[in-house]
């Protein structure tokens, strides 16, 4: 035996034990064909694929040395076993080189069994080439030309065809593809679960090309189009899921994604992966989308466990720990992604699912010493209360919205408790959204809404005119129906007397109504202005003739910004100044700041900045910070005494500019006589001024 010869026996049996072995491995009978490997070589170890690129190169030694010839002395399971081998080695190439060989061979014919197609259409389909699409298709479609295939032989090409498609970034492809089903394959396979793989050929096409928007058209049309629960379900195994969620959450579209996995979730289908849940937590937190973070809450980290625990089940049989040894997903929420589900649930006003969670994963740890029931939980419970819109979108006459009387019992109930502080802005955010959606009727809204609707009804009797397009709804924009109902002066008083009774009747703590007050006053002054806030605080005052005992510095801090942001304030704010020095109250740097910028309004420049540039420099020993100079300096109406100021706090020292003040002719005093000019609007301001001065010297209880 020549050595050529015996080097080719021995690569023989080297091949045939290596495929016996994978066929032994894989659970394929040694009788079968290489048709039946088809499908396997993406199934095998690390071990096995090493053990395929040592023969793999030994096929490749022996092609080379007879480039011409390698084929005349081969049989066609030899031609076979070395393409299988060469898949199993991951040598596209090789297979492709032999592929050219059976093509160039003078009695081709004798290879092209249908075990050799379907390697073929493996090695195209494994090796992910979208360039390959159209090989793949002349291929299936001269495997089905052939004579007396089998049905298995038909449906594992046919699966391999589907397979090329899922890296095809030519959605012109489909056409052809399109041809082939609807004349051949419909006809050798009439099942559905060949139609869903047509149907996820599409998807990972138009997903590969970024046709998002075609791709859940066309899922929306399959599922609508086959309404059988058995028919969904084989779409569900069928199409490309994981591809199409990975794609909803590169477009952040939470409300796809809540779609689709709940109808995943409603057919029983577990094929998603643990890591895929926490994505799809991950996204739905940071986009603060309750649904998807719900779904995924409730359905799958707390799948049937039950919320419900007795408290001795908690302390004394470890319960929690047994469930959370059975629940991957449940074990391995940390405290972050915890605080995170509970912002949104909190956010969206979903009580019931906050408390739960809470009691949960927080009460009854606390009980077994791993928890406590922190301020910040206490905090999200009560955001929950201020989001939770339970009541009608229509306010009624006679009807009472009692939401607000919830959150305060809510926040009675943690104050009593809680040794630690709250500050309004805690809670600011929250109590704002409870004001602005707040039910109360308004005769004026009412009527104006009825005026409306009666003058809508009269147009839609006419001829119809052509639709325009409108700007949709901004579902992210929370308001009442009524938009701000404390625009309404008579129904805000109204609003806060009631709210003051209700915590007077159930003796709730000075703390809880000196945190509402700051709550109340802040809200009324980020939609308003001073006279606003000074008409709430009138409102306390009737109410409680010593209401001032709740004024807060925060308080004062906020009366000072709504002056800042007012055009008639200025006479109000040296009565609120001449209030904080008589009661020797701090008055911060940015108190006096706002007072300087209630000084630059209006369409000319006002001696009354000087005085409080004074005040600044007199109370503090420093000058004003360049925020505040930036502020003077683009200030529309400012005039050569105001550039002179800033010229002069420029150039010289703090003493200096203190010493020499007026000398600099500067005014340090109070201008009563220079607060507003002549015109019918500015006389209109500062009566506005004068009345709100006083208001609050008699809500302050100043002395003459």
């Amino acid at each position: 035996m020549s050595g050529k010869t015996a080097a080719t026996t021995s690569l023989g049996y080297m091949r045939k034990r290596f495929i016996d072995q994978v066929k032994e491995s894989l659970n394929v009978p040694k009788s079968c064909g290489n048709s039946a490997l088809a499908l396997c070589s993406s199934k095998l170890s690390q071990s096995q694929i090493d053990q395929a690129k040592i023969l793999s190169k030994r096929i490749s030694h022996k092609l080379s040395e007879n480039s011409d010839s390698s084929l005349v002395q081969m049989t066609p399971q030899e031609v076979e076993d070395d393409v299988f081998v060469s898949l199993c080695a991951r040598n596209y190439n090789q297979v492709w080189t032999i592929a050219q060989k059976v093509q160039q061979d003078p009695m081709n014919s004798r290879f092209r069994s249908p075990s050799l197609y379907l390697l073929l259409l493996e090695s195209i389909s494994a090796r992910g080439d979208r360039s390959q699409v159209t090989l793949a298709l002349n291929l299936y479609s001269e495997l089905l030309s052939q004579s007396s295939l089998s049905e298995d032989t038909v449906k594992v090409a046919t699966l391999q065809l589907f397979k090329c498609f899922e890296s095809c970034q030519d959605f012109t492809q489909l056409i052809p593809l399109r041809i082939l089903y609807e004349n051949t394959i419909v006809t050798v396979l009439p099942y559905f679960e060949y139609e869903a793989l047509f149907l996820g050929a599409h998807l990972h096409v138009f997903l590969n090309t970024g046709q998002y928007n075609q791709a859940l058209a066309l899922m929306h049309q399959s599922f609508e189009s086959f309404p059988d629960h058995e028919d969904q379900l084989i779409l569900l195994q069928k199409l490309p899921l994981l591809k199409l969620f990975d794609t909803m959450c590169n477009f952040k579209d939470c409300n796809s994604l809540e779609y689709w996995l709940s109808l995943v979730l409603d057919k029983n289908t577990s094929s998603i992966p643990y890591a895929w849940w926490s994505q799809f937590l991950s996204l739905a937190t940071s986009q603060n989308h309750y649904g998807l973070v719900k779904l995924i809450y409730t359905h799958v980290i707390m799948a049937g466990h039950d919320k419900d625990l007795a408290i001795e089940d908690v302390i004394t049989n470890n319960v929690i720990s047994n469930i959370e040894a059975q629940s991957t997903m449940l074990a391995t929420l940390s405290d972050h992604t915890l605080q995170a589900i509970l912002h949104t649930l909190a956010s969206h006003g979903d009580v019931e699912s906050t408390l739960s969670l809470i009691e949960w994963h927080y009460i009854h740890k606390e009980m077994r010493g791993e928890r406590a029931l922190t301020k910040d939980l206490c905090i999200d419970i009560i955001r929950s209360y201020c989001f939770n819109n339970d009541f009608s979108a229509t306010p009624i006459e006679g009807e009472h919205d009692s939401s607000v009387e919830k959150v305060l019992d809510v926040l009675e109930s943690f104050l009593s408790r809680s040794k630690e502080d709250f500050h309004y802005t805690d809670i600011s955010d929250a109590f704002s959204h409870k004001i602005n959606t707040l039910n109360v009727f308004d005769q004026n809204v009412f009527e104006a809404a009825r005026h409306e609707t009666a003058t809508v009804e009269f147009i839609n009797q006419l001829e119809e005119p052509e639709q325009e397009a409108r700007k949709s709804k901004n579902e992210n924009i929370y308001e009442s129906p009524q938009g701000n109902v404390f625009m309404n002066q008579k129904i805000m008083q109204q609003v806060i007397i009631s709210h003051l009774t209700y915590m007077k009747d159930r003796h709730m703590s000075e703390k809880c109504i000196r945190l509402y007050t700051e709550c109340i006053l802040n809200h009324i002054n980020k939609y308003q202005n001073a006279s606003g806030v000074i008409n709430a605080m009138s409102a306390m005052k009737k109410f409680n003739c010593t209401c001032y005992c709740w004024f807060t510095p925060s308080v004062f801090d906020i009366l000072f910004k709504s002056i800042s942001n007012s055009a008639a304030a200025r006479l109000t704010g040296y009565t609120l100044l001449s209030f904080m020095k008589q009661t020797a109250r701090p008055v911060s740097k940015s108190n006096v700041e706002n007072l300087i910028f209630s000084s630059l309004r209006g369409p000319q420049f006002n001696p009354l900045l000087e005085f409080y540039i004074h005040e600044y420099l007199s109370t503090f020993n420093q000058k004003p910070s360049v925020h505040v100079t930036q502020r003077i300096q683009n200030f529309s109406s400012l005039n050569d005494n105001g550039k002179r100021l800033l010229e002069f706090l420029k150039d010289h020292t703090v003493e200096f500019v203190r010493e020499n003040w007026e000398a600099y002719g500067f005014n340090s005093a109070f201008p009563q006589n220079n607060l507003h000019l002549t015109d019918d609007t500015n006389e209109h301001y500062h009566q506005i001024d004068v009345r709100d001065s006083r208001q609050l010297a008699f809500i302050l209880d100043m002395k003459d």
